[in-house]
């Protein structure tokens, strides 16, 4: 059997096309995937040869286990879940635990699953978020937890933006990089102070 996990604050912005997706997951059913990614954060790491729809997420990259809207084999899912772990504990810790299998992850290049990322941050509503979903009139309740102010939310913006600069660079590079840099403390600080890129350690010291 298998399931399609979306989290609750994943807001579509349009139709899902079925039909893409149903003719993507049984491509994937054909190359026995333990999981297909059905939106691109992030994306895939190599070409498959004759499948044009998605790519391989290879052992070693970072967040080749996303709680990204993704099906899953469900005993591939169960292996990996742990009791206790958060979800981000269980993003950083289910792609170390995913290594044990070499192939079978696989994501998207254009993603099926329509929405842009998550609606809420640390309990606050997102401030376009909520200005885009209140003007929908679809039935949320905006009196149950904050809107983020417009200050907080551009500042937000602007470092996830700063941020997004180290997807550019393949992980591969980032990891040496990383490598390199811990020879050196006190230049990996003044480097991550400057570029504010936020490597991640538990993902690229790995």
């Amino acid at each position: 059997p298998e399931v399609l996990v979306v989290l609750e604050d994943f807001f579509l912005r349009r139709s899902v096309d079925t039909g893409a997706v149903l003719e993507a997951i049984q491509q994937w059913r054909r190359l026995s995937g333990e999981m297909l990614r059905l939106h691109p954060c992030p994306g895939p790491d190599a070409r498959l040869q004759g499948v044009k729809e998605f790519g391989e997420c290879q052992v070693g990259s970072p967040y080749r286990v996303s709680l990204q809207a993704t099906v899953w084999k469900t005993t591939t899912l169960r292996s990996l879940l742990r009791r206790g772990e958060s979800a981000w504990e269980f993003e950083v810790r289910a792609t170390e635990r995913s290594s044990l299998s070499t192939d079978g992850y696989y994501c998207v290049y254009t993603s099926l699953i329509p929405y842009l990322t998550h609606v809420v941050e640390k309990g606050e509503w997102y401030w376009d978020a909520a200005r885009y979903f209140r003007e929908l009139d679809i039935g949320c309740n905006f009196d149950k937890r904050p809107v983020m102010s417009l200050a907080k939310y551009l500042r937000l913006r602007w470092q996830r933006a700063r941020g997004n600069l180290l997807g550019l660079i393949p992980w591969r590079t980032q990891h040496r990089a990383r490598s390199l840099l811990r020879a050196f403390p006190w230049l990996e600080r003044i480097v991550l102070a400057i570029t504010h890129l936020g490597w991640n350690r538990d993902q690229y010291d790995q």
